[in-house]
């Protein structure tokens, strides 16, 4: 069940960027990747990953937009602490962070659901 392991058991799109102090300036390309697997055993084996390219193309247009749309609403996010309460700026800047993550999780479920779905030959 792909749910229950580290690894991707699809191929999934993700965008390569020239990145300026943490900032994603212009994306470069965007790929198609199949993880294969951690390359360790130890508690950061996420950022171990190894993986298989399947395509390379130009940048996809709709990761680009909401990669640019996060930026922007962490900007206005931190931009806010001057206008509202602090503790209240402060929770909205952590929401905001939690977007990406909330992201993936509704895509791999999706994926999930797909791969579920669909029938088998």
């Amino acid at each position: 069940m792909a749910s229950a392991t580290f690894g991707r058991m699809d191929p999934y799109l993700t965008t390569k960027w020239l990145i300026f102090f943490w900032i994603p300036v212009a994306p470069i390309r965007s790929l198609r990747l199949l993880e294969i697997g951690s390359g360790s055993t130890r508690p950061f084996r996420l950022w171990n990953s190894t993986y298989v390219i399947h395509q390379t193309t130009g940048p996809n247009i709709k990761q680009v937009l909401f990669v640019y749309a996060f930026v922007v609403m962490l900007v206005l996010a931190i931009a806010a602490q001057d206008y509202v309460l602090s503790p209240v700026a402060y929770v909205l800047i952590v929401c905001v962070c939690f977007v990406p993550w909330l992201l993936r999780r509704f895509a791999r479920q999706r994926g999930d659901k797909s791969l579920n779905s669909s029938p088998t030959p």
